[in-house]
């Protein structure tokens, strides 16, 4: 079973291209109820490949991840936290569902963040996950080192407070 997961794992993550249902199951020899077993895994992967694309369009030159597998290699072999204060999806999904959402949509899933605006690259190297808080404020004029001196644990304490806390129990 182990080996047929990685199998599924390894279909859908070596090219870029998207594959399509037929073509996995005809490859990897799937009945269509062995195919819906995979079905999180799949989309799991397919979630991340959109991310992927997108950064790898708006990127241009500044793209250098040498394709989708190695993006979702670094992607699934970084913490799952913020590389700022240290949150958890978890937290960050608890702060939506509060009613805490931005009105850009953002902010229930870490984001791939450039650490060094200077060489504002996406690589291994220069490339972090971050929550939507930390990346916004950090912008480009903060360091991350000064992020981390002067912001890292306010912010932590106010979205710890807010993954705990309803927005309509907050009086204005």
């Amino acid at each position: 079973m182990q080996n047929k997961k990685n199998k599924v794992i390894e279909f859908y993550i070596k090219t870029d291209k998207k594959p399509t249902k037929p073509s996995a199951m005809k490859e990897l020899n799937l009945s269509l109820a062995e195919f819906n077993g995979y079905g999180e895994i799949i989309k799991s992967i397919q979630t991340i490949r959109a991310l992927h694309q997108s950064i790898k369009n708006r990127s241009g030159d500044k793209y250098k991840f040498n394709g989708f597998k190695n993006f979702y290699n670094w992607y699934i072999n970084e913490e799952q936290v913020c590389c700022y204060c240290g949150i958890t999806e978890e937290n960050l999904e608890a702060i939506k569902k509060n009613g805490w959402g931005t009105k850009r949509r953002r902010g229930s899933k870490l984001e791939v963040e450039r650490v060094d605006t200077n060489s504002n690259n996406y690589s291994e190297s220069n490339c972090a996950l971050a929550c939507y808080f930390c990346n916004n404020h950090k912008s480009d004029v903060i360091t991350k080192e000064d992020f981390s001196t002067y912001f890292k644990e306010p912010m932590k304490l106010y979205l710890e407070k807010l993954s705990k806390t309803k927005k309509a129990d907050v009086r204005t």
